[in-house]
């Protein structure tokens, strides 16, 4: 009797034995096809990251674009607006060429010179229309008033007729490209550090129109042109500048350091 449950027992202890092992061996393998599941899910989406910051590493230079000029002209302006004295300024005819500078260019030299200026009481007399314009972005310190004149609709009627508070400089600028390299790319470059100020330097009036708007390399970026080196092309820059200011003889060309007589 006492062999047969010694046996018995044997028996029982070799089974739980052979049960632990398979149970051992099946946890063994679904945690192996756990992580090797995991593994494939976290490079799926480690690979996914990758083009993701792919993606922004190549949007980055363009994102750069959108922001370079207008950052750079900002800083700029913050520095000239703390210069008292013209006498700094360098002050030069029409006609004369000046250099384009950060913002714009890398290396190299690339030169604008104000060709002619005309002024305007209606956009149809310049063969333009409302929708040729491009933005306003422009700060009256000295007139606050006129900034209730946020849109084109508040300062150009629908025939282009243009409020009598305000006068259209239409300015030609010929731009050479002799071996300049842009910012972003080889030969593209902009034009957003040209401006009209007023009776003070914190009185900016900027470009409203620029005639290869609707060529612009840079998306949503009117104030952008591609010119090759070698090469020159000329263009015309808008501006919408306070009527008073113009008849008082209170509006000057400004690129930097730099002031341009436009005999107005």
């Amino acid at each position: 009797m006492k062999k047969e449950v010694v046996v018995v027992l044997l028996c029982a202890v070799l089974l739980g034995g052979c049960s632990g092992k398979e149970n051992e061996e099946t946890a063994d393998t679904e945690a192996s096809i756990t992580i090797e599941t995991t593994s494939d899910t976290e490079s799926a989406e480690l690979e996914n990251n990758t083009e993701d910051v792919d993606d922004k590493d190549r949007n980055s230079e363009i994102m750069d674009a959108t922001v370079s000029a207008a950052a750079v002209d900002e800083a700029e302006t913050e520095k000239e607006q703390g210069t008292a004295d013209d006498s700094e300024l360098e002050q030069i005819a029409m006609g004369e060429t000046f250099p384009a500078g950060e913002g714009s260019v890398s290396e190299g030299e690339l030169l604008y010179s104000i060709e002619a200026c005309e002024v305007y009481t209606s956009l149809a007399d310049c063969s333009l229309t409302r929708e040729n314009m491009t933005s306003l972005e422009n700060t009256y310190n000295d007139l606050e008033w006129l900034n209730n004149y946020s849109e084109f609709e508040d300062i150009i009627n629908e025939e282009g007729e243009i409020s009598s508070f305000f006068r259209f400089l239409l300015l030609e600028v010929r731009i050479q490209n002799v071996d300049a390299v842009g910012d972003v790319k080889k030969n593209e470059f902009n034009i957003y550090g040209i401006r009209m100020e007023g009776p003070s330097a914190d009185d900016n009036y900027r470009i409203c129109y620029f005639s290869e708007a609707e060529n612009s390399p840079v998306e949503d970026q009117p104030y952008y042109f591609t010119l090759q080196q070698g090469e020159e092309i000329k263009v015309k820059l808008g501006f919408l500048v306070p009527a008073e200011n113009l008849e008082n003889h209170q509006i000057r060309c400004r690129y930097r350091d730099t002031i341009i007589d436009l005999g107005i």
